[in-house]
């Protein structure tokens, strides 16, 4: 009776570490939101030019690589301040699951655009860490936001 059992716990533990990570094959970013980021640039000079302070404040907006391309970028946020809540609501669909997927905060400027921060993750790593979960809060490089997957 007893080796009946530890049969069936052993079929039991087989079963619960298969799958999940390993048939991994794409997430969907379907939601960013940007809560925090430096104030100024690593010089310590403004994001932007300007007459008023509401002008010095960067044009957010979010770029979203994996595997070397760029999947998608969003709209721009105009004059923000951190910390705050920028929700970027683009979805992007990485179906390279051993690549990284970085996202790129940038400000945008007039001729070329200053990057705020890089975050890179591994959605693989992510999928496991967090036990499946669809709510992911990262911070890094002095950048904070949140993103919402599905799996």
């Amino acid at each position: 009776m007893f080796s009946k059992y530890l049969i069936f716990t052993a079929f039991c533990l087989y079963l619960a570490s298969c799958g999940d990570s390993s048939e991994l094959v794409k997430v969907n970013i379907e939601r960013i939101t940007l809560k925090s980021f430096p104030n100024t640039k690593t010089d310590g000079s403004s994001w932007d030019d300007g007459i008023s302070i509401e002008q010095m404040k960067p044009d957010v907006y979010v770029q979203v690589v994996s595997g070397g391309a760029v999947i998608g970028s969003s709209g721009v946020y105009q004059d923000q301040a951190s910390p705050n809540n920028l929700p970027f609501d683009d979805d992007y669909l990485i179906t390279e699951m051993n690549a990284g997927i970085s996202f790129q905060f940038f400000d945008k400027d007039i001729a070329l655009d200053d990057q705020i921060g890089t975050v890179t993750i591994f959605p693989r790593k992510l999928h496991e860490d967090s036990e499946g979960a669809l709510l992911h809060t990262i911070s890094e490089n002095n950048i904070e936001f949140d993103i919402i997957a599905a799996y």
